[in-house]
């Protein structure tokens, strides 16, 4: 609890550092560039109809007449530059002491307090800053609106091309042909299956996104009669999926049998992945035909 209160105040600490470091990198930076700037405010502010006088009197009154930092490279009258130090006798720290204490300064133009020309300002600049915000949330309201719906009807049309394709992911009849009715080990299954008077076979392979999900699912904690039978280009790339998602215990147990060939599977006519079959005793279940029968006339009468 202490760790957690010292690491959040240092970190306030530390973006307080930051932004007083920012603030005075751009006043500095500013004050630096009103100084290269060619041009006299004097000038600029009075017009150049004004007198010498004039001109002096400005240059009093808004402190112009002043160094602009602790140094500076004045023009003799020569008018070669030379390098002179100031001290803190200079504008630029009149100004972070006027900061400090609320003080902007005078407006060249009307002689009025900046700090009230700001203030004077302020609700027309925050009436616009919400305007413009209102405006740019309603155009991302609508962009995202227009998004969705888009979306949306893509997602239907997809869904529409797998229905009349029928390539939606939904439990398939299998038959294995004469497999059924025997004993699992005839096609390279343990023959701890043949002792089993129910089980579930599930081929899963390493080049199935379906099989991966499946098998993070299923991780290091398989469910009683589960039976895991792992296909892969080799034996190397099955040894990494058993790996990788949790599955080694089940190698020890053997319930989970590597069949980098594909050939136990092959034999039991399952040519696709993910597939599950079920076991009812002790050998591999036949299909009910006719139940089959009837739900293929029932989906023909129902297209």
């Amino acid at each position: 609890m202490r760790s957690n209160i010292k690491h959040k105040t240092l970190g306030g600490l530390r973006r307080v550092a930051i932004l007083l470091l920012v603030v005075w990198t751009v006043v500095s930076l500013v004050t630096l560039l009103i100084e290269l700037v060619p041009g006299d405010p004097a000038v600029a502010v009075l017009g150049e109809q004004a007198t010498a006088e004039q001109f002096a009197q400005f240059r009093e009154k808004h402190g112009l007449d002043r160094p602009p930092f602790f140094f500076w490279f004045p023009e003799d009258t020569n008018g070669k530059r030379h390098f002179r130090w100031y001290g803190v006798n200079n504008r630029y720290t009149d100004y972070w002491r006027g900061l400090l204490h609320g003080d902007l300064g005078l407006s060249f133009r009307n002689d009025r307090p900046v700090v009230e020309l700001i203030f004077e300002r302020y609700p027309a600049t925050i009436e616009l800053a919400i305007a413009a915000l209102l405006i740019a949330v309603a155009i991302l309201a609508t962009l995202m609106c227009v998004l969705f719906c888009a979306l949306l009807e893509l997602f239907q049309d997809v869904r529409q091309m797998r229905d009349a394709l029928a390539i939606l992911d939904r439990p398939a009849p299998i038959d294995i042909g004469r497999a059924a009715g025997t004993a699992p080990s005839a096609y390279g299954l343990p023959p701890q299956l043949d002792a089993a008077k129910g089980a579930l076979l599930l081929f899963l392979s390493d080049k199935c996104s379906t099989c991966r999900v499946l098998a993070a699912t299923i991780g290091g904690s398989m469910a009683a009669g589960l039976w895991i039978v792992v296909e892969a280009s080799s034996p190397h790339a099955a040894e990494l999926f058993v790996e990788n998602y949790g599955l080694a215990q089940g190698i020890e147990d053997h319930r989970v049998i590597i069949d980098p060939a594909g050939t136990i599977a092959g034999q039991l006519r399952l040519n696709t992945t993910p597939v599950a079959y079920r076991m009812r005793k002790r050998v591999l279940a036949k299909q009910d035909r006719d139940r089959l029968a009837g739900q293929r006339k029932k989906q023909t009468a129902a297209v």
